[in-house]
């Protein structure tokens, strides 16, 4: 009887082995398959980690182009304001010039009239004392 208890523990022994390493395989199987689809997770983060750097990298080369039209801008702008001040200051230097030459064309021309009327008083004298001595 003993040795028919022993192989009867043997066999629950050998049974409950089984289902071990039968569980054991199936857990594997589930393992390889949840290690593929990690695998493949971290493929596509990693992809995806990827773009979103070179989009990253792109965006800040943009934005360094951004700020560099905006400095230019700033820049051409100040030039433009500069040269117009000078533009409009010249035009003001031009207008003075122009009002003070013609002041001083007026009163040249009063001159000139003014010389032209003693001319002419002269020329009236003259006439007038080359008559009187002819007579």
């Amino acid at each position: 009887k003993n040795a028919v208890v022993e192989l009867r523990q043997l066999q629950i022994k050998f049974e409950h082995e089984q289902q071990v390493r039968l569980s054991a395989e199936r857990n594997e199987a589930g393992a390889v398959t949840e290690n593929q689809g990690l695998v493949t997770l971290v493929k596509e983060i990693t992809g995806t980690a990827d773009l979103l750097s070179l989009e990253n990298e792109r965006m800040k080369r943009e934005l360094e182009k951004d700020k560099m039209v905006t400095v230019v801008g700033r820049y051409m702008i100040r030039k433009m304001s500069e040269k117009a001040a000078k533009a409009k200051e010249a035009l003001k230097r031009m207008g003075e010039v122009k009002e003070e030459m013609h002041t001083k064309l007026v009163h040249a021309q009063q001159k000139a009239d003014a010389i032209d009327i003693e001319f002419a008083k002269e020329r009236r004298n003259a006439d007038m004392r080359a008559k009187h001595y002819s007579q």
